[in-house]
């Protein structure tokens, strides 16, 4: 292991993110393999980063395993348990995903990222709509103009079955933050809605963006093969 000075060190982190954003996985992995610090929040930084590598790689097992060690010296990390819980969802591990964003808002219980992946994960999955519009709207409350819950609430009308609510939420966070999922599900409601012209739309131009991006092309697939 390399001890880095505190000007070298975010610089070798910058590379890492730098080549994973380029999927050059395995030299942004060697990196912060190579990284140590007596710091605290140098610590928790190099563990998060190399998560969030293994996540953009879809080696969520590992991603996982990571988070899990790690959770075993800071049980009440909450960026930890937030990571681990979307390492879980990717996994089918539902249960532990819900557990650790419960874990968190028994921490904080303003913590909107929580509300808003505990919303929007049982919206995804069609379960207990009521509780997801709920923490949906409480972390509404709080920002009422953050993208992602905007996103997530949107999803939630979807799914509740109410087109024009979900149409109005999902145009909006498309308008505040341009993001291939919201894209997505914007196309989705479009299409439910009987107009497949401006759906197509919508999604050509978010895969002349992102054209490997799996929601979108999940959401396209199934709806307009």
């Amino acid at each position: 292991m390399l001890n880095y000075s505190s000007f070298v060190f975010p610089a070798r982190m910058q590379e890492a993110g730098i080549l994973a954003r380029q999927k050059k996985f395995e030299a942004a992995l060697e990196i912060v393999d190579q990284l140590e610090s007596d710091e605290p929040e140098q610590q928790l930084n190099i563990i998060m980063v190399k998560g969030d590598i293994l996540m953009r790689a879809n080696r969520f097992d590992q991603a996982y395993s990571h988070f899990n060690l790690a959770i075993e010296q800071q049980p009440k990390s909450i960026p930890l348990l937030y990571s681990r819980s979307m390492a879980a969802d990717k996994l089918g591990e539902y249960h532990i995903s819900e557990t650790d964003l419960l874990t968190i808002l028994e921490i904080d219980e303003n913590n909107v990222d929580a509300m808003n992946a505990l919303g929007y994960t049982l919206a995804n999955r069609n379960q207990d709509l009521d509780r997801a519009l709920n923490y949906l709207q409480r972390a509404m409350e709080l920002k009422p103009d953050n993208a992602a819950i905007i996103d997530s609430l949107g999803w939630a009308y979807y799914r509740l079955g109410d087109l024009e609510q979900a149409h109005q939420y999902l145009r909006q966070a498309l308008e505040l933050m341009y993001d291939a999922e919201i894209a997505a599900h914007l196309g989705e409601v479009l299409w439910m809605k009987g107009e497949h012209d401006r759906a197509r739309h919508v999604w050509q131009k978010a895969l002349e963006r992102d054209p490997e991006h799996l929601i979108l092309l999940e959401t396209v697939n199934r709806l307009d093969p």
